[in-house]
């Protein structure tokens, strides 16, 4: 059991007075907040205070959550190493890190262990120094921005030279362990999917599923527009600010979340750099209402463009302002509000549409990224169709 001392700065409820061990939380996913780091002792959970951490060392599993979303949870654990788990953690992800570390320097997690079954999975790997470019872009001048585009670029170019598999060198486009992508512009609209052999393939797959889900406005024009790729180069397929850790002079430390990664057609790389966000209102109502046609919505089909409310201004908004993200003290006043992790900027009426029943944000991202590439291609055939396949 943890020391007595270790025990009172154990926050675990509602107020900011200490409790007792037996006053805990069952471990268990709706109980932990990003961001937060507990004590685990069995299968109980007490949230650590900051005077906690400064105490004696705690006995016991001390977790932080870094992430929670999309059939994943991602925690650091005892301080020392990251571990990734849910049902949308696959074999695939660990090959292809492997695959980087085997053959380029680009930085990543090395893979400490993985613990795979048929519906989820679990990778233990190392912690990566640094923080997440994310959290720093909106404050790096011109020239930093230019810097870390550029040695991103330079990375991509590693991961490039990766040599495919004898195994694999049938398809043209797969995932690190041969897997069908999962992507919504190639997914297989087959349950049972197979990866693709040819660019051809790749971009009747794309025009496919263009015309499945209701593209109309580019259904001559869309076959001529998609890019062509004479070869097929390995690909993280998510290169993004949150995805890329840098150190305090802005240099790469690491690059995370490999789980897409795999061989694509060698524009793949630049046209995920470059796809859009919602950029005005009328984007928030269009993917709204191409993914409720992408998920079997016909109730609604010709009148929900209509029914969609509109916003003549963007707000800050929580987005899962929820009594579960709500702590109070004895007296029900509001003492924090929690799980800040979809806030952003939203149409003005998102966060009451939110509170009665998921985060587009702009930047400059894209636009430095663009203006470092080695290479350009011409993607507004792929732009037409993310316009119906996100």
């Amino acid at each position: 059991m943890a020391s007595n001392a270790s025990t009172q700065a154990l926050i675990v409820s509602k107020s900011e007075s200490t409790h007792n061990l037996e006053d805990g939380v069952p471990f268990a996913y709706e109980n932990l907040r990003v961001g937060e780091t507990y004590l685990k002792l069995d299968k109980t959970l007490f949230r650590i205070t900051p005077d906690a951490k400064k105490g004696p060392p705690l006995e016991g599993d001390v977790i932080t959550v870094l992430s929670k979303q999309g059939g994943r949870l991602v925690l650091e654990r005892d301080y020392s190493y990251v571990s990734k788990g849910g049902t949308a953690v696959r074999r695939f992800e660990v090959e292809a890190m492997k695959l980087v570390a085997k053959h380029t320097s680009v930085p990543l997690p090395e893979v400490i262990y993985s613990l795979m079954s048929d519906s989820s999975g679990e990778i233990g790997m190392t912690t990566i120094p640094g923080t997440t470019l994310e959290s720093l872009w909106d404050k790096l001048n011109s020239e930093s921005k230019k810097s870390i585009c550029h040695e991103t670029w330079d990375q991509i170019a590693k991961l490039r030279e990766i040599p495919q598999p004898p195994a694999l060198k049938q398809f043209f486009q797969c995932l690190a362990d041969g897997s069908p992508t999962l992507d919504p512009l190639i997914e297989d609209l087959d349950r049972c999917g197979t990866p693709l052999y040819t660019d051809e393939d790749v971009r009747a797959r794309i025009y496919h599923r263009y015309l499945h889900f209701g593209g109309l406005r580019y259904k001559n024009e869309l076959p001529d527009m998609l890019p062509r790729s004479s070869c097929t180069v390995f690909t993280h397929a998510d290169i993004a600010p949150r995805n890329i850790m840098v150190d305090d002079h802005y240099r790469i430390t690491g690059i995370l979340d490999w789980e897409y990664a795999g061989w694509y057609p060698d524009y793949w790389e630049y046209a995920q750099i470059m796809r859009p966000a919602c950029r005005t209102d009328e984007d928030v109502r269009a993917r709204i209402y191409h993914r409720y046609l992408h998920f079997g919505g016909l109730r609604y089909k010709n009148e929900l463009p209509d029914m969609l409310p509109r916003s003549s201004c963007t707000v800050f908004t929580h987005a899962d302002i929820a009594p579960r993200n709500i702590m109070v003290d004895d007296h029900y006043r509001i003492t924090g509000i929690l799980d800040w992790e979809y806030a952003g900027w939203y149409p003005d009426y998102w966060e009451y549409a939110q509170i009665m029943r998921p985060a587009c944000r702009t930047g400059d991202w894209q636009k430095w990224m663009d203006l470092t590439a080695p290479h350009k291609w011409d993607i507004s055939g792929i732009a037409a169709a993310r316009r119906i396949l996100f």
